[in-house]
């Protein structure tokens, strides 16, 4: 059965929707303390999962986050979250104390890496970063199906979830702002002047993996500059845009840069493109 929460329309509480998920998962369970355990402590991961997890705290839940290496006594808590856990020894090993003590653990994942079948196809894949990522896939999956439920991000992904682990319930709880993102989103929009005499289209691509969502829209972002000298391109992060290249001198480039700085970045654009490549990947990502 896949259980959808729905958004929450108070403006502040919908900011900590995915600490509202836990509580659905732990209902019936005495105490309200989750520690959530993560793998690899990247700038991005602690940004948009486990900081707005860990929000909870406002709404009773206290929130535990860890390194995977350094859980501290699973006695203690209601329930334990890993997200993109994929070391399947520990997992296991996790997992079997928590079910001695009767606690439940869950999975958390936003992006479709536990069926290497079915994102082979991908262009990022075939970089030499993911030379072993079908191992990683298979781990990945190992580790979701030692777990009792599944925190995910979108319908598409809790389908492939529940098809892989039928049986097991999966809470949809949509990506969303964290509270700390919104307020610096808020000052930005108040602090940033834009330019008069320019309109900026911006991409913010981040991680290297979005060539070719680019791409989708490169040839009409093109000839749209070709047509308009006052429009400029500003890029965020790691992209190839040598497609670009006849419109080089209204390009600004900044490097990949802590989240905290986006809001800024994105309130001086006047256009803030979104492109996706049509793949399963990309469905499970965004909807």
């Amino acid at each position: 059965k896949t259980v959808s929460f729905p958004q929450c329309q108070t403006p502040f509480l919908h900011k900590i929707s995915r600490s509202s998920a836990a509580q659905i998962m732990v209902k019936g369970h005495n105490g309200r303390h989750i520690q959530l355990l993560i793998e690899k402590f990247h700038l991005h991961i602690k940004s948009y999962r486990t900081e707005r997890i860990s929000s909870a705290v406002v709404c009773g839940i206290l929130v535990v986050i860890r390194m995977f290496a350094e859980q501290e006594n699973i006695e203690e808590y209601t329930a334990v979250v890993m997200y993109r856990c994929s070391k399947l020894m520990e997992a296991e090993m996790l997992v079997n104390r928590a079910k001695a003590a009767g606690i439940p653990v869950y999975y958390d994942v936003d992006d479709l890496v536990f069926n290497y079948e079915k994102i082979s196809g991908l262009h990022f894949l075939k970089g030499s970063e993911y030379s072993d990522f079908r191992t990683t896939t298979d781990r990945i999956h190992g580790c979701m199906g030692f777990c009792d439920g599944y925190f995910t991000s979108t319908e598409t992904l809790a389908g492939e979830i529940r098809e892989e682990f039928p049986g097991k319930p999966v809470v949809i709880n949509r990506n969303c702002m964290s509270m700390e993102m919104e307020i610096l989103s808020h000052e930005a929009v108040e602090q940033t002047d834009k330019a008069k005499d320019r309109i900026y289209i911006g991409y913010l691509s981040g991680s290297k993996t979005h060539d070719q969502d680019f791409a989708q829209g490169e040839a009409a972002l093109l000839e749209v500059m070709e047509r308009h000298p006052e429009v400029y391109l500003k890029l965020v992060g790691v992209l190839d845009e040598s497609g670009m290249e006849p419109v080089q001198n209204r390009i600004e480039k900044l490097p990949f840069m802590d989240w905290r700085q986006l809001p800024a970045v994105i309130a001086g654009l006047d256009i803030n493109l979104m492109p996706l490549e049509n793949s399963l990947f990309h469905w499970c990502k965004s909807e």
